[in-house]
């Protein structure tokens, strides 16, 4: 949903109704369902919660991996026995 914002991140968290938004600014607005679908918010008079849209929801992203551990000494020893230091 380009270009438009969640009602939930208003303080306190809103609908399109409550949001007392006005028509200049109610079509820039919407309500997420957090489960991947949406009401616009549409004027008609007033700011009301319009049609239900699918919204994209990415994937979330992999925890990072684990930094490799530092050799230690047997392991730099190990590797010089068997010729690869």
């Amino acid at each position: 949903l380009a270009f438009r914002n969640d009602t939930r991140a208003l303080e306190p968290s809103s609908t399109c109704e409550a949001a007392g938004l006005g028509q200049r600014w109610c079509n820039h607005y919407y309500v997420s369902s957090g489960m991947g679908t949406a009401q616009l918010c549409e004027w008609h008079g007033s700011c009301l919660s319009g049609p239900v849209v699918p919204c994209l929801i990415d994937a979330p992203l992999p925890p990072p991996s684990p930094a490799t551990p530092p050799l230690t000494l047997a392991d730099l020893a190990g590797a010089a026995l068997h010729g690869q230091a």
